[in-house]
């Protein structure tokens, strides 16, 4: 669904665009991002855990550590040996490769709705309004979700999440491009500002 959406909005295609824009409008309870709002959510949490984990397993120091232990067929000697510590399998690294991918591919979307300078989609996606122009009650402020996520993933940093932080830059850089002053306000009242000063300085 997310690829669709992509290619339907491939180099900010306006007249796709703002028919995605006149339906979002008449969606009265705001379905469509509070759920992708959900999706961010789950999915940064998934891969923020993992990676914690990841790092907490390399650098304990106990003193005695329990491991799992599984047999091994050494072919080469042609005998059964007893191997120590945890081995991820095919299919635990590509459930986070393509929780990553999915990841990536919202912020691309979102990033979509804004190409081209389409002032109308970036007020939209930063604050909801009906067809009547009123804010919706539980409008989502994607500037502020972004920034968010960011200040987790920063706290974090290592190779491993090196290639997410991109996407997620890359929208922040699409919503507040000149003149679109409320984006760029929104983004002044958040922590990014703050949080790219710490990678700075601690890098």
């Amino acid at each position: 669904m997310l690829l669709f959406g992509i290619i339907y909005l491939f180099n900010g295609n306006t007249h796709c665009q703002n028919s995605i824009l006149e339906q979002l409008r008449k969606d009265k309870y705001n379905t469509t991002f509070e759920n992708i709002r959900q999706l961010i959510k789950n999915i940064g949490k998934f891969l923020i855990e993992v990676r914690k984990f990841k790092e907490n397993e390399k650098n304990r120091e106990f003193a005695f550590n329990i491991v799992d232990s599984y047999d091994h067929f050494d072919t080469k000697e042609n005998i059964l040996v007893k191997l120590f510590g945890h081995k991820p399998d095919k299919f635990e690294m590509q459930t986070e490769l393509n929780y990553e991918k999915a990841l990536c591919r919202i912020f691309r979307f979102l990033q979509l709705f804004c190409e081209n300078n389409n002032i109308e989609m970036k007020k939209f996606v930063m604050s909801q309004t009906d067809e009547e122009g009123l804010v919706k009650a539980n409008t989502i402020n994607f500037i502020t979700e972004t920034t968010q996520l960011l200040r987790q993933l920063f706290k974090i940093m290592t190779s491993k999440v090196v290639n997410i932080p991109p996407s997620l830059l890359d929208f922040l850089n699409e919503i507040t491009q000149i003149p679109c002053i409320d984006c760029q306000k929104s983004l002044m009242r958040s922590t990014f500002f703050e949080d790219i000063s710490y990678m700075a300085g601690f890098f």
